[in-house]
């Protein structure tokens, strides 16, 4: 079965994600709902407005551990982008 057959196969609930070299399917995610992504992104506009409120320093705490999970990960996250994009 070729990748296109697999995609239109798929249930609206969820898209998966293909490797472009295998074809194999590395990944499976929720395919949201109109009102899903409404409430998705009240909540965003909520903790954004939750974010503008805090002061500079708390701001930098938060990003600082961002940051340094990023780091501590960089790793796991570039095998998964090689994955993604075949490269």
């Amino acid at each position: 079965m070729d990748q296109l057959s697999q995609i239109s196969e798929l249930p609206s609930s969820e898209l998966k994600s293909f490797s472009p070299v295998t074809g194999e399917v590395i990944g499976s995610y929720h395919n949201f709902t109109a009102p899903e992504v409404h409430d998705i992104v009240e909540k965003g506009h909520q903790a954004a407005k939750a974010w503008a409120a805090m002061s500079f320093r708390a701001r930098r705490k938060i990003l600082k551990k961002w940051a340094a999970h990023i780091l501590r990960n960089c790793d796991e996250f570039a095998a998964w982008v090689a994955k993604e994009t075949g490269k």
